[in-house]
């Protein structure tokens, strides 16, 4: 069945009915087949893409040409967004290289949800890119402890301080780059210490922004894997979980108000960025439209 998928895509651009969620991006686009692995386990609220597929990552048959024949309608300045489930330099295979070229020639705009130290070797193009249109990358952190990312995020994974040298090396190129805040799991990495510690290194390499997602969603087949590994790795939060959030679907930090209250004392006081409005203000700086703050 997954190859008869694979030989009848007809469709890259997918619409995003609320640009206003998710950093004013006009259309969704991913050239691969399959998930990031964290995915069996969660997603948190901010994806645009929460399920996990069971497959192996894998290039779409087609996707560039089918890509550039969509892109080929649309305006001038429209956004596409490549997000990071799976992330689009899961695999080193020049296509991202190619539609930043695509882009650029039609003056199109796009955001990069990436963790791979993959995108410098896109850095020129990216950089001509950003002079006809509006470019973005952003990078999800939320561990600080390298252990975690390798419990949660499965297999080897650029570190906490390989992300942080990552926006570094954006903001030096002069390319708009912050940070989203996820996964937050409550009772691993929750604290007002992990918060503060991403804030403060992301005003050390000049985040353009940073943007908080406290909450965690679920299938019913993530919950029943995230728990699954919660009893391997931490056994004593299980029974927490259980009382705590039983078998709600989202799943909110019990820290979410002390946290709330740290972040935005500590973004303001470094004039740091933080509500959708505000990004979307930088990434459009045209744009009128009114966004929510979480």
């Amino acid at each position: 069945m997954s190859e008869v998928i694979r030989s009848s895509i007809r469709q890259i651009l997918i619409p995003n009915k609320r640009p206003d969620k998710y950093f004013g991006v006009d259309f969704f686009a991913s050239f691969l087949h399959g998930s990031d692995p964290s995915y069996q386990f969660f997603s948190s609220l901010i994806d645009p893409i929460q399920t996990f597929q069971e497959e192996p990552v894998e290039e779409k048959q087609d996707a560039l040409e089918v890509f550039s024949r969509e892109i080929a309608h649309l305006n001038r300045g429209t956004i596409i967004g490549f997000p990071a489930n799976p992330d689009p330099y899961a695999i080193p295979n020049g296509l991202m290289k190619q539609a930043l070229e695509r882009c650029r020639v039609l003056e199109l705009g796009v955001l990069i949800e990436t963790s791979s130290l993959e995108i410098l070797h896109d850095l020129p193009q990216i950089q001509k890119l950003a002079e006809v249109a509006p470019v973005v990358v952003v990078v999800p952190i939320a561990f600080t402890r390298d252990p975690l990312t390798t419990v949660f995020e499965t297999e080897q994974r650029t570190t906490f301080a390989q992300r942080i040298k990552l926006v570094h090396a954006l903001r030096e190129a002069n390319i708009l780059c912050g940070i989203v805040m996820k996964p937050i799991i409550p009772f691993v990495n929750d604290s007002v210490e992990t918060l503060q510690e991403v804030i403060d290194k992301a005003v050390q390499v000049h985040a353009s922004f940073v943007y908080p997602n406290f909450v965690l969603s679920f299938t019913e087949d993530q919950r029943r894997r995230f728990l699954s590994l919660i009893d391997k790795q931490f056994p004593v939060l299980r029974n927490l979980y259980m009382d705590k959030f039983g078998s709600k679907r989202t799943w909110a930090t019990p820290n979410q108000s002390a946290l709330k209250k740290e972040f935005v004392f500590s973004v303001k006081k470094h004039h740091m960025p933080y509500g959708m409005n505000e990004i979307v203000a930088l990434i459009q700086p045209v744009s009128t439209t009114q966004y929510s703050l979480f």
